[in-house]
């Protein structure tokens, strides 16, 4: 039967803490678009019995209704191949081009930015933007294949992402970097961030929440049964299976007992989660969306031969996008995914998952494992596949394989026809690309218009799809951040202010203002770590490369031409911690927030504030921008920018005494006539990175009288840098990357903090530091081994056992067992004789 759509509204819980515009900012994408939740929602009678009457009173609990949008189909006219046709969004263009080589730094072909629309009329003092004033546009650099019917596959390689940088930070070692992919790819991870984030809860919870119904089933004694087709929002699950089944609450059936629905907010009542259990339907994966903004992920392995038919191009960039989705998402972690004559671009995203073959060869592998599997799962006695994958009938792994090849591999019939023959009991699929005669097994139709039909299932979608050079980006972005190397820190492009020019991103002082702390200097110098190695090697958590990193010596020429070039630092330190302050402070450190002075107008802002925070924090990093790279920035029109550019104005307000505001126009302030360009200037902003930089550079240069400024820096900490990320995205992050410099920044402070306390005897001192570091970076190992040593040096062995014993077993969540001991680590443990505690504590 025709797949159900959804209807166009979905329901939302309110939940502590909720505001209508960051509900509006979650669910529809754009915060100003709160009085759409507020009049869909107006009508409804609250549990409480109450009315929404004030947009600004939502109490926890109520049901808002979000609002839909209806998509008409695409004409039959046939379009450019170059544009995919994804009417959920604005049009987007897809680039079909010829793959550069890899690891080269060719930018990623991405979407054109929207024609901007004319400039509005001069705006007014009012705080009221509605959604019609608020013009956005498809970001210039955003991806595509990776947006829209393709988000899903953003959420799942932003989720890899994340695990990976993970494992950069547990290797780094003080005073380093980790690796992060070539300028030319900052496309993809800025729309992984756009489009991913967002998406990364939905992939996670229908990862758990399969997994849990599979646990509820087997609890009730029920077989576990077939899965077709997931159609998915983000509020919603609907599930239609292969026969009439009986689910436990929450999931909801509908009419015919085949599909089943199930809110995501409910989802974890099903059952309880085993990281550990084997996903039943592991071939799950995103044909496209339907015209309800709905994806439609089909079980490709139910199908079992499935022909890929219709527009070379659309049939193409689908089977790379299904491939590249099968490669990363979390269901799919037990199936092993085979290629000959495709898919080549994408292989290196997951090699543990996808092979490339040149040796059709792999065509005799692949039918004597469905051979071996449809014998054993006969020997069971089991009905079922997905029984014996989900009971580990055998005490064995149960698990899953597709080939991915065209139509005139030697010898495919003789597969095929196995599978055929066998349904549902080989655990084998395989996906036939452009295949010009007739389909073999299911098929799957993709038209000249970017849409797909599965007419034995009632689908007609927007095709998913991934170019090849979308696709070389994507595996480029996920090996950068595989690579466990770190690497040295850039130093600030463009320096604005002179004390910039003596440090890099992190305020670490520059290596070519230091000497190595084993020479004999012709002048005076100082160091933040003086005295022998062998000395701080035997007291800290330390190797002699970590000292000659970040306590090499320091000229006192050196340290009084820093202090020269940041005369004001004192006097802005004590500014930033005055109860009043007449200039705009903004943290970083933490969730972002802005403070204005007495002459700024928060009603301006009024409901608004963490958008405008946003630009704000976006102009404090790039110490000034222009119209138009705002607009790319943030995904606005130029008018748009130019009207929240004076409502920004009228929030920081003027400067004291005068009608000079804190953010001049753009072609009347200091940025602008040095630049010779108009610019968006915040002049006289405090801001917590900033500052948090010059006192470490400041306490660097100053050697052993360095420790004040360090511990000034820590101060500064109220949580990790550019917190809620996952709420309120911030893809120009990309470009200079200040939330990886900032949070390796607190790490290696706390790190010099903890080792001057440790041999200075103040343990309570040492112990703080510590613990911030691992408050703001619990993956790195750094700040476990000083807590570690503080721990032994307090006589607490049972804590400091439990802190080893985590460095040792530390997993990437992946469901796969610890990764090995960075070397520094390693080293470190085994000099101090830490593993010891370990063994007798085990």
């Amino acid at each position: 039967p025709p797949a159900k759509t959804t209807s166009h509204a979905r329901t939302y819980t309110v939940k502590p803490g909720d505001t209508l515009s960051e509900i509006a900012l979650d669910k529809l994408g754009d915060g100003h678009a709160y009085p759409r939740i507020y009049n869909a929602s107006k009508a409804t009678k609250q549990p409480d019995g109450r009315h929404l009457t004030d947009p600004d009173l939502i109490i926890p609990g109520w049901k808002l209704t979000i609002p839909g949008k209806h998509t008409a189909k695409p004409t039959t006219t046939k379009p450019d191949k170059h544009h995919q046709k994804t009417p959920h969004h604005e049009p987007t263009t897809r680039h079909i081009t010829a793959p550069p080589e890899p690891g080269a730094t060719t930018p990623i072909q991405s979407a054109p930015a929207t024609a901007t629309t004319a400039e509005p009329a001069p705006p007014t003092a009012t705080s009221d933007v509605t959604p019609a004033d608020h013009e956005q546009v498809t970001p210039a650099w955003l991806v595509a294949g990776l947006a829209g019917a393709g988000s899903l596959l953003a959420g799942a390689l932003w989720l890899l992402l994340q695990r990976r940088r993970r494992a950069q930070f547990r290797a780094r070692r003080p005073g380093r970097s980790i690796t992060v992919p070539a300028a030319g790819y900052a496309p993809i991870e800025k729309t992984l961030e756009h489009t991913g984030a967002p998406t990364a809860d939905i992939l996670t919870a229908i990862d758990e929440g399969l997994r849990r119904l599979v646990t509820a089933l087997r609890a009730g004694g029920q077989p576990i049964p077939t899965l077709t087709v997931l159609s998915v929002t983000t509020d919603q699950f609907t599930a239609r299976f292969a026969d009439t089944v009986t689910l436990p609450d929450p999931w909801q059936p509908l009419a015919d007992r085949v599909e089943w629905q199930v809110e995501r907010s409910v989802i974890d009542q099903t059952g309880p989660l085993d990281p550990d259990d084997p996903p039943a339907w592991p071939q799950l994966a995103t044909i496209g969306m339907d015209d309800y903004d709905a994806w439609q992920l089909v079980n490709l392995e139910a199908l079992g031969v499935i022909t890929l038919t219709g527009d070379p191009d659309y049939t193409s960039d689908l089977a790379r996008y299904l491939l590249a989705e099968l490669a990363v998402t979390p269901w799919a972690r037990d199936l092993r995914i085979d290629c000959v004559g495709i898919g080549q671009e994408v292989t290196g995203l997951n090699p543990a998952r996808v092979r490339h073959h040149t040796d059709p060869g792999i065509l005799a592998t692949t039918i004597a494992s469905a051979v071996d599997t449809h014998d054993r799962l006969a020997a069971t006695g089991a009905d079922r596949l997905e029984d014996a994958r989900a009971t580990q009938a055998e005490d064995r792994l149960w698990d899953s394989r597709i080939l991915i090849t065209t139509p005139d591999l030697p010898d495919l019939p003789v597969l095929t026809d196995l599978i055929t023959q066998q349904p549902g009991r080989t655990a084998t699929t395989v996906l036939l690309v452009n295949d010009d005669n007739a389909a073999t097994g299911i098929e799957i139709q993709v038209d000249h218009g970017g849409r797909v039909q599965i007419p034995s299932l009632g689908l007609d979608l927007i095709a998913n799809g991934l170019t090849p050079s979308e696709a070389i980006g994507c595996t480029a972005v996920l090996a950068a951040a595989d690579a466990l190397d770190d690497t040295p820190t850039p130093a600030r492009q463009a320096p604005t202010e002179p004390w910039e020019e003596f440090c890099d991103e992190t305020g670490q002082l520059r290596p070519e203002y230091t000497l190595d702390r084993h020479t004999t200097p012709d002048t005076e110098a100082s160091s933040l770590l003086p005295g022998a190695d062998e000395d701080w090697v035997e007291i800290t958590a330390n190797t002699v490369e970590d000292l000659a990193l970040i306590a090499p010596l320091v000229p006192v020429e050196v340290r009084h031409a820093a202090e020269a070039a940041d005369p004001a630092l004192d006097a802005d330190l004590e500014a930033w911690a005055a109860e009043t302050c007449d200039r705009p402070r903004l943290s970083v450190f933490g969730p972002m927030r802005l403070r204005v002075g007495p002459g700024g107008d928060p009603a301006a802002v009024a409901r608004r504030r963490p958008y405008y925070t946003n630009i704000a924090a976006y102009l404090a990093l790039t110490r000034g921008a222009t119209t138009d790279e705002i607009a790319t920035a943030m995904g606005l029109t130029a008018g748009r920018v130019r009207k929240d550019m004076y409502l920004l104005r009228d929030w920081l307000g003027d400067k004291p005494g005068t009608t000079n505001p804190y953010l001049p126009d753009a072609a009347s302030n200091m940025g602008a006539a040095r630049e010779g360009v108009g610019l968006y200037v915040i002049e006289e902003l405090l801001d917590d990175a900033d500052l948090f930089r010059r006192l470490r550079l400041r306490g660097e240069t100053r050697g052993t009288d360095g420790l004040p400024d360090l511990l000034a820096a820590l101060r500064l900490v109220r949580g990790t840098p550019y917190a809620d990320r996952n709420r309120h995205t911030r893809p120009w992050l990309t470009d200079r990357r200040p939330d990886i410099h900032l949070q390796t920044a607190v790490v290696d402070v706390a790190h010099l903090v903890t080792s001057i306390a440790l041999k200075a005897g103040d343990l309570h001192q040492a112990r703080a530091a510590a613990e911030l570091a691992l408050l703001i970076a619990p993956d790195e190992t750094t700040p476990a081994l000083d807590l570690a040593n503080v721990a032994i040096e307090q006589g607490r062995e049972d804590e400091a056992a439990t802190l080893i014993r985590t460095i040792n077993d530390w997993t990437d969540n992946t469901g796969e067992p610890p990764l090995e001991l960075p070397e520094r680590a390693d080293r470190i443990l085994r000099t101090h004789r830490w593993l010891e505690p370990v063994e007798r504590a085990g």
